[in-house]
């Protein structure tokens, strides 16, 4: 049995007009998102403590998490939907900015800033919604499984999945299969 997952990446862009420094703002904020899979944070969901992101990120939905925030031309964010239907809920909130706002939310938590951070844009080429899209519709019907997220363990296998994509510098979106066998 396999577990299908398609990996979206997006890249955000901060107002400097929100910030003092922009480079230094988003170092904070990717430090601060690494620090949530740390060995504290593992202890903190093992002792089922509410994770503080959890509200934000609520309106994503169960079939979609966001997963990796890295330093690029901005900040480049990965989510993982595990379903078609949640490639086009995560579509629609980008469509009527409900999903800029949640990214501007989670970006001034994270940052510690006192005052709202606000994004120049948030790209999410229509191309790779297409592709996403295209790479789940092929699979329904087929034999799946749901992954349990949060399970950290997947978490590290997407991780070094995302890295490994990176490296390769194949595009946003991509299908993951994870077997569970």
């Amino acid at each position: 049995m396999f577990v299908y997952l398609v990996v979206v990446r997006m890249e955000a862009d901060l107002d400097e007009s929100t910030v003092d420094d922009v480079l230094e703002c988003e170092e904070r904020i990717v430090s601060q998102s690494r620090a949530l899979l740390t060995d504290s944070s593992q202890d903190q969901m093992q002792q089922h403590k509410p994770n503080p992101l959890d509200k934000i990120l609520r309106p994503l939905g169960l079939e979609t998490r966001l997963v990796v925030l890295e330093r690029a031309n901005g900040i480049a964010l990965s989510f993982i939907c595990m379903t078609l239907s949640a490639i086009v809920s995560l579509r629609d909130q980008w469509s009527s900015r409900q999903l800029r706002h949640i990214v501007e939310s989670v970006f001034t938590f994270l940052s510690g800033a006192k005052r709202p951070i606000r994004l120049k844009r948030l790209l999410w080429p229509l191309t790779d919604y297409e592709k996403s899209s295209e790479l789940l519709s092929s699979l329904q019907g087929k034999q799946r499984m749901c992954a349990c997220l949060p399970n950290l363990a997947v978490f590290a296998l997407i991780t070094e999945f995302l890295t490994a994509l990176e490296k390769g510098g194949y595009g946003f979106a991509e299908l993951v299969y994870l077997s569970l066998c």
